[in-house]
């Protein structure tokens, strides 16, 4: 194997395993798993959630495989103002949907396919 490759999968493997061991595929499977369709909810969740990431795999290698090489650095500066504006942005965001969120007074439904 070469040493190009070794790299690619040190680190790939970070974000494979947060991905694997993320809470949403489990969530998501337990309520099937409790819910009164599950005999013909599993299946599809199966094969959805599998198409889904060779899907995400298959266009983030071809999209690597389009991206130039490494081009002359900007002013740090810039990048460094950028990301903290789009950071204030998502945790004012973040703020704003928890603040909407616990002033409503009704209990959130299940969804349908969960029913």
């Amino acid at each position: 194997m070469s040493t190009g490759f070794l790299d690619a999968v040190g680190q790939l493997l970070p974000v494979a395993l947060a991905s694997a061991l993320s809470s949403v595929p489990i969530t998501i499977m337990i309520l099937i798993l409790l819910s009164p369709r599950r005999a013909t909810a599993a299946l599809p969740f199966l094969i959805g959630s599998t198409a889904g990431a060779l899907v995400v795999v298959a266009a983030a290698t071809v999209i690597a495989q389009a991206i130039p090489g490494p081009r002359p650095r900007q002013d740090a500066k810039i990048v460094g103002v950028a990301e903290l504006v789009v950071g204030c942005a998502l945790i004012g965001l973040g703020i704003r949907n928890w603040v909407k969120r616990s002033r409503s007074d009704h209990a959130p439904s299940l969804p349908r396919w969960a029913s």
